[in-house]
């Protein structure tokens, strides 16, 4: 008796391919509020300094008084590019980094000179200046990366959302490629690393089996 060979169901979620796009629509309209947030926010610190200045100007009423808003543009003009290098060069916390490399210990009791704890304060104000610049680059790495993936075929993507979606363990990747019934394998991978990317789907270690994640999944239900 010949074995009997299954063949697994094609499965078809009607909404499929609008979850995506509004998956999709969402993930880049918050990535460019980020953006946005970012330009903004890297305005803080010029306006902070400015105050600084300003409070020092009215404190001195003889010398020569400027308003605000001048003192506003000209720390713009310069601290912004000075944060925006910063910004896309230096990685991590350096109010953190300057803390573990400050002071000294004795027994389990830390102790920081009055001089570091005063360049402590200049650090902290650097690392607020970086906040927005980070934003900036944060946000918009993230969408410039998401137009590398335009030649995924979004049809297959969603294909591969439907049938995911019905899979709350996840599937191996042939089952899933099989399911899908896409035209060639590129266009298979190339669909499969969107989903990844827009972090709807995880993939294992070996590249074995993929499944939803259970935010995206949580995510996707409410669309």
């Amino acid at each position: 008796m010949a074995p009997t060979v299954y063949t697994a169901p094609r499965v078809n979620v009607p909404d499929a391919p609008a979850k995506l796009r509004k998956f999709e629509s969402g993930f880049r309209t918050r990535w460019s509020i980020l953006f946005i947030l970012g330009i903004v926010v890297m305005f803080i610190g010029p306006a902070i300094f400015a105050g600084i200045l300003r409070a020092v100007e009215i404190a001195h009423p003889r010398e020569r008084q400027h308003p605000w808003l001048y003192l506003f543009f000209v720390c713009s003009l310069v601290m912004i590019p000075i944060a925006l290098i910063l910004g896309r060069f230096v990685r991590g916390n350096l109010t953190d980094r300057a803390a573990e490399g400050a002071g000294s210990t004795y027994g389990n009791i830390r102790f920081v000179s009055y001089g570091a704890g005063r360049a402590m304060i200049g650090v902290l104000f650097i690392d607020i200046c970086l906040w927005g610049p980070r934003m900036v680059f944060g946000g918009l790495n993230r969408i410039l990366a998401l137009s590398s993936h335009a030649r995924a075929d979004r049809a297959v993507a969603a294909r591969i959302l439907g049938i995911l979606m019905t899979f709350p363990e996840g599937i191996p990747l042939g089952q899933l490629m099989t399911q899908t019934a896409a035209p060639t394998v590129d266009a298979f991978s190339d669909a499969l690393a969107l989903l990844a990317y827009l972090d709807i789907i995880d993939i294992s270690a070996d590249g074995s089996r993929a499944w939803l994640q259970s935010l995206a999944r949580d995510r996707l239900g409410r669309l």
